[in-house]
């Protein structure tokens, strides 16, 4: 295992064992088996028809096995006897070296993770939006004040079109903040 030090040189370690061999999790060399999320509530199934719920929401709901700390984010590992556990990324980070391939997997892991909960989130805002710009555009009320003005484009206007036709037509070609202009728009009304 090798040390950095004040001096940019590398030294070997006077303490060549892994600090997760020392902990007992195995021997080393380690390797990077996969990830899970676990967040509560977690909801169990009892014998007896009922339902037992641990955790809140988004607590994290796993163990690291080198700390001991509460995690989210668990980063399956696996010895070179075999034996499989489970750690947190801030582990992974303090015991390795800055390029072993286990600490690069966990990282490109946890970015991948992250891009994912932020791709989960923007569809869920998108899918509100539109669910909530199709209820405005099914009530009686703006749509009867949308269609008693003219259009917004005088080109329109002069062939009588209004704003009804437009606010149709714009709304299922624009995207998530087009469609909270939009909202706000028909809000004002």
């Amino acid at each position: 295992m090798l040390v950095v030090k004040s001096s940019p040189e590398l030294v070997e370690s006077s303490d060549p064992v892994h600090a997760w061999e020392r902990a007992g999790l195995g021997k080393a060399p380690f390797r990077w088996i996969g990830v899970s999320e676990k967040v509560g509530p977690i909801r169990i199934r009892n014998n007896d028809g009922t339902e037992t719920i641990l955790g809140s929401e988004g607590q994290p709901m796993g163990t690291c096995a080198y700390c001991l700390q509460g995690i989210a984010e668990c980063h399956h590992i696996r010895s070179a006897d075999g034996k499989n556990f489970t750690v947190g990324c801030d582990c992974v980070r303090r015991v390795n070296a800055p390029a072993s391939p286990v600490l690069t997997k966990v990282e490109a892991a946890s970015k991948n993770l992250r891009n994912a909960k932020a791709r989960a989130r923007s569809a869920a805002k998108a899918e509100a939006s539109t669910t909530e710009l199709a209820a405005l555009l099914a009530d009686e009320t703006v749509r009867g004040k949308l269609a008693a003005r003219p259009s917004a484009h005088a080109w329109k206007a002069e062939q009588g079109e209004t704003e009804l036709g437009d606010v149709e037509w714009l709304a299922p070609r624009c995207g998530h903040a087009g469609r909270v202009k939009l909202i706000a728009r028909l809000r004002a009304l």
